[in-house]
């Protein structure tokens, strides 16, 4: 018998509550499918950001919303979180790479996250680990840049288009064209 290997991948992964998911996710999946030449992205939906209190909407209500958003788009829904009880990213990134050694993953990350990023549970492993390619927001490239973890890994900062040339621990921010959404505004809005 013949085995077939797949295709090595590379995929960005995009962690987040997505309570609702919105455009500017969307927005910077395809700015990262185009501009860091992914082959997929992966939405990994949290079913408790420990980060986070305000969970209005359950997680079934996030992942049908979620589900709405993606429907006839490249990018998939990834339950690794709900599916092996995991609620931290760096626990997340370990099991996707275990289950898919021939991917290559990215870390995906807007500017806004980047702040606080220092606060993650084990974010240094997260660094070592892959590399992370943040997002600029409006009104949070600078923040982003004088973060705490982009000061402790400012010399393994790179131009976008080395990102995946370079081993971890690697960085970049993207600037380039933003939509002005969040999460926190829809749900107060609503």
């Amino acid at each position: 018998m013949v085995v077939k290997l797949s295709k090595r991948k590379v995929v960005g992964l995009l962690g987040g509550s997505f309570n609702p998911p919105h455009l500017g996710h969307l927005h910077i999946s395809y700015q990262a499918l185009k501009f860091l030449n992914l082959d997929e992205v992966w939405w990994i939906l949290s079913p408790k950001n420990p980060m986070k209190q305000d969970f209005s909407d359950t997680y079934h209500i996030r992942l049908e919303a979620c589900r709405r958003l993606l429907h006839n788009t490249d990018i998939r829904l990834c339950e690794v979180e709900k599916n092996h009880g995991s609620h931290f990213s760096a626990s997340s990134i370990e099991i996707l790479k275990r289950k898919y050694p021939r991917n290559k993953f990215v870390w995906m990350i807007g500017a806004d996250n980047m702040q606080s990023f220092h606060n993650w549970k084990n974010w240094d492993k997260i660094f070592m680990s892959l590399p992370i390619a943040v997002f600029s927001r409006p009104r949070q490239q600078l923040k982003a840049g004088l973060s705490l973890a982009a000061q402790k890994y400012c010399k393994f900062r790179v131009l976008p288009g080395t990102l995946l040339r370079i081993k971890p621990p690697v960085w970049t921010l993207y600037v380039g064209a933003q939509v002005n959404l969040s999460s926190t505004e829809l749900r107060i809005k609503d």
